[in-house]
Protein backbone atom coordinates (compact mmCIF):
# COMPACT_ATOMS: atom_id res chain seq x y z
CA UNK A 1 0.00 0.00 0.00
CA UNK A 2 1.21 3.54 -0.54
CA UNK A 3 1.05 6.71 0.93
CA UNK A 4 -1.24 8.41 -1.36
CA UNK A 5 -3.53 4.97 -0.81
CA UNK A 6 -3.28 5.59 3.27
CA UNK A 7 -3.77 9.39 2.64
CA UNK A 8 -7.24 8.36 0.68
CA UNK A 9 -8.04 5.54 3.53
CA UNK A 10 -7.74 8.10 6.15
CA UNK A 11 -10.18 9.91 4.35
CA UNK A 12 -12.37 7.23 4.50
CA UNK A 13 -11.71 6.17 7.68
CA UNK A 14 -12.36 9.79 9.51
CA UNK A 15 -15.21 10.36 7.58
CA UNK A 16 -17.04 7.14 8.74
CA UNK A 17 -15.90 7.16 12.17
CA UNK A 18 -17.20 10.95 12.57
CA UNK A 19 -20.72 10.14 10.92
CA UNK A 20 -21.31 7.69 13.79
CA UNK A 21 -19.94 9.71 16.33
CA UNK A 22 -22.47 12.63 14.78
CA UNK A 23 -25.10 10.61 14.27
CA UNK A 24 -25.26 9.18 17.85
CA UNK A 25 -25.32 12.90 18.99
CA UNK A 26 -28.20 13.44 16.96
CA UNK A 27 -30.15 10.55 17.90
CA UNK A 28 -29.61 9.05 14.34
CA UNK A 29 -30.11 5.39 13.85
CA UNK A 30 -26.91 4.15 11.21
CA UNK A 31 -26.30 0.88 10.40
CA UNK A 32 -23.85 1.32 8.05
CA UNK A 33 -21.17 3.49 5.87
CA UNK A 34 -19.46 2.72 2.66
CA UNK A 35 -17.26 5.25 2.08
CA UNK A 36 -14.99 5.33 -1.54
CA UNK A 37 -12.25 7.65 -2.22
CA UNK A 38 -10.57 8.31 -5.59
CA UNK A 39 -7.79 10.48 -6.41
CA UNK A 40 -4.32 11.13 -8.30
CA UNK A 41 -0.64 11.11 -7.86
CA UNK A 42 0.43 12.00 -11.57
CA UNK A 43 4.61 11.67 -10.19
CA UNK A 44 6.39 10.92 -6.72
CA UNK A 45 6.07 13.73 -4.79
CA UNK A 46 3.21 15.09 -6.56
CA UNK A 47 0.30 16.31 -4.43
CA UNK A 48 -3.25 14.54 -4.78
CA UNK A 49 -5.36 15.88 -7.07
CA UNK A 50 -8.84 15.22 -8.68
CA UNK A 51 -10.19 14.08 -4.84
CA UNK A 52 -13.28 13.12 -4.56
CA UNK A 53 -15.67 10.75 -2.46
CA UNK A 54 -18.93 8.75 -2.35
CA UNK A 55 -20.47 7.90 0.53
CA UNK A 56 -23.56 4.84 1.59
CA UNK A 57 -25.13 5.33 4.59
CA UNK A 58 -27.97 2.77 5.66
CA UNK A 59 -30.02 4.07 7.94
CA UNK A 60 -34.00 3.96 8.93
CA UNK A 61 -33.89 7.21 9.52
CA UNK A 62 -35.85 9.65 6.53
CA UNK A 63 -33.83 10.26 3.79
CA UNK A 64 -33.62 14.23 4.53
CA UNK A 65 -32.05 13.47 8.09
CA UNK A 66 -29.30 11.74 6.14
CA UNK A 67 -28.32 14.08 4.14
CA UNK A 68 -28.13 16.31 6.66
CA UNK A 69 -25.74 14.62 8.60
CA UNK A 70 -23.36 13.63 5.78
CA UNK A 71 -23.31 17.80 4.86
CA UNK A 72 -22.74 18.35 8.58
CA UNK A 73 -19.95 15.42 8.28
CA UNK A 74 -18.47 16.41 5.34
CA UNK A 75 -18.09 20.18 7.11
CA UNK A 76 -16.25 18.78 10.01
CA UNK A 77 -14.51 15.52 8.98
CA UNK A 78 -11.17 16.32 10.42
CA UNK A 79 -8.71 14.90 8.20
CA UNK A 80 -11.01 16.69 4.96
CA UNK A 81 -10.62 20.19 6.70
CA UNK A 82 -6.81 19.46 7.16
CA UNK A 83 -6.31 18.67 3.46
CA UNK A 84 -8.95 21.57 2.35
CA UNK A 85 -7.06 24.17 4.48
CA UNK A 86 -3.68 22.88 2.98
CA UNK A 87 -2.15 22.50 6.56
CA UNK A 88 1.57 22.82 6.71
CA UNK A 89 3.74 20.02 7.08
CA UNK A 90 7.27 20.64 9.05
CA UNK A 91 10.08 18.04 9.92
CA UNK A 92 11.72 19.27 12.84
CA UNK A 93 14.02 16.38 14.15
CA UNK A 94 16.05 13.74 12.32
CA UNK A 95 17.16 10.50 13.73
CA UNK A 96 19.75 7.86 12.35
CA UNK A 97 20.53 4.83 14.44
CA UNK A 98 23.48 2.95 13.26
CA UNK A 99 22.68 -0.26 12.72
CA UNK A 100 25.06 -3.24 14.43
CA UNK A 101 27.65 -4.27 12.00
CA UNK A 102 27.30 -7.38 10.02
CA UNK A 103 30.27 -10.16 11.46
Amino acid sequence: MSGGELLFLALATCFTNDVHREAAARSVPVDGVDVEVRGRFDAPGATAHDVVYRVIVTSPAPEAVVRDLVAHVDAIAEVHGSLRAGTPVTLTDVRVERSATPA
